[in-house]
């Protein structure tokens, strides 16, 4: 497991520096091929590197300056867990499982956690994300 936990490791490290630069396909690459995504607003998983692809070039769209930051990970049992916090402005516009939303001009400061089951090579294949949408769409200004 020692060797699995390296490429990991590298792996999320390449995989933040390439988020930071809105590197979609070396974001991506994290990820085994028919991985599946859930992530809180959305009502099911998304599934498969197309789908997830096209879900952070969404996010690139509505936050071009977003940027995240990680810290206290951890590998235990094939499980990479990690905190992060997602910051940006959104200056595009913002799709959501309703429908598109127009941009807010408004910044996000977003702690999140994930929890990502790995595959034998050391990828992502099914991943939680757990963070406060209320909080998020409060700062967003969509919030009721």
């Amino acid at each position: 497991m020692p060797a699995l936990e390296a490429i990991a490791l590298e792996r999320h490290n390449r995989a933040v520096h390439a988020f930071n630069a809105h590197d979609v396909d070396a974001v991506v690459d994290i990820y085994a091929r028919n991985a599946a995504l859930d992530d809180p607003p959305n009502p099911e998983p998304i599934r498969g590197r197309d789908a997830i692809r096209a879900a952070y070039a969404e996010m690139f769209r509505a936050f071009r300056d977003i940027q995240v930051a990680c810290r206290n990970r951890h590998i235990h049992d094939g499980c990479m867990i990690y905190e992060l916090r997602l910051t940006g402005t959104n200056d595009g516009p913002l799709t959501t499982p309703e429908g598109e939303l127009p941009a807010t001009g408004r910044t996000i400061d977003l702690p999140a956690s994930v929890f990502a089951d790995l595959d034998d090579d050391g990828r992502f294949h099914a991943v939680r994300r757990y963070y406060n949408v209320a909080t998020m769409t409060r700062q967003l200004g969509i919030g009721a």
